[in-house]
């Protein structure tokens, strides 16, 4: 098993895997929908929920954490920021001032945080999802190192898949890629679980046993909507997709639109207009926000491997088809799909 992550204070490594010794129950966990302007999204999140306190904020990358910095200052939050292209000087020039409390918040790729032992971290937000649990547990666990109560906020959307999709891409172990694809969709079926207790969840990824931590989650204090059955939709797509590998044997972006009836010129060239099942999930969706909707089940469905995802192409210029996966159970009525 790949393995990664330096020791912190709640895990430990061995030769295998990550431990987790103890559940940080001092952590409030959440996951929100990231907007468009997610960099304003969280100027205005941390001014209205963490005023004046020391936090964290993770971008995946470099560039995202200097603009983010310039933000925050221009909502009034004194930032700074440290990522890999930064000289030694400058770096811990940055740390420093977050540090000794000259900066409120620090805004940081991944490297940040080895060494760093400030333990009065009130909040930690992602803007993006990591690649991996083991990542968000480790960068969470900078939180609240002193016992006392602190925010861990992950802003989620599907769509940020393509960034950590675009990074795998780029390595030539086809072993240690698909490692890493497992775990990227791991993470995102843990942003997706909406159901489940946050903390329950990352511990049952480490096989630990927990119960609900009651509390100390959004799912578990009720705030956020109900999940709903998306069973008879997800029949349809899967219905959808078989129709144009028939027809097509390859399926690349057409999927949704052909759900929706959409009237573009690649799908009446390929007489998917008039194949069965198009515009079958229209019913379902409503016109302006449908596809994007509709477009986070097919995701949903891809982490939980009904659909596959594959990948041709050379890396800089990959092509990712979509295929048929475990789908049995649901096309039998014996799989319950809640999204």
């Amino acid at each position: 098993m790949y393995k990664q992550s330096p020791k912190q204070d709640n895990y430990y490594i061995t030769d295998e895997t990550i431990q987790v010794t103890s559940s940080s129950i001092n952590l409030h966990l959440q996951i929100q929908p990231k907007t468009d302007k997610p960099k304003k999204q969280i100027a205005d999140f941390i001014n209205l929920h963490c005023q004046g306190q020391c936090g964290i904020v993770y971008c995946a990358r470099r560039k995202d954490t200097v603009d983010l910095a310039h933000e925050l200052k221009s909502a009034n939050i004194n930032a700074v920021f440290v990522h890999g292209d930064l000289n030694d000087l400058e770096r811990r020039k940055h740390e420093r001032a977050w540090t000794i409390g000259l900066a409120q918040v620090i805004c940081a790729t991944k490297s940040f945080g080895m060494g760093i032992d400030r333990k009065d971290v009130r909040f930690v937000l992602h803007m993006c999802f990591p690649e991996s649990i083991e990542d968000y547990y480790q960068e969470i666990g900078r939180a609240g190192k002193d016992g006392l109560p602190a925010l861990c906020t992950l802003f989620f959307k599907h769509e940020d898949r393509s960034f950590n999709l675009h990074n795998i891409l780029k390595i030539e172990d086809k072993d240690y890629q698909e490692h890493k694809y497992n775990m990227m969709n791991k993470m995102v079926n843990y942003c997706d679980s909406g159901s489940s207790c946050h903390h329950r969840c990352i511990l049952s990824y480490f096989e630990e046993v927990s119960p609900e931590c009651e509390e100390h989650c959004d799912i578990c204090i009720g705030d956020i909507q109900s999940q709903k059955d998306y069973t008879i939709v997800s029949q349809l797509i899967i219905k959808g997709l078989l129709t144009i590998l028939e027809m097509q044997k390859k399926v690349t972006v057409f999927l949704s639109q052909f759900l929706l009836g959409s009237s573009a010129s690649e799908l009446k060239a390929l007489s998917l207009d008039v194949a069965h099942g198009f515009r079958s999930a229209k019913p379902y969706y409503q016109q302006r926000t449908g596809r994007k909707q509709l477009q986070r089940l097919i995701y949903h469905l891809i982490v939980k491997g009904i659909i596959k995802k594959e990948i041709a192409g050379t890396t800089e210029k990959p092509t990712i088809f979509l295929n048929q996966g475990n789908t049995e159970k649901l096309m039998d009525n014996k799989e319950i799909i809640f999204f």
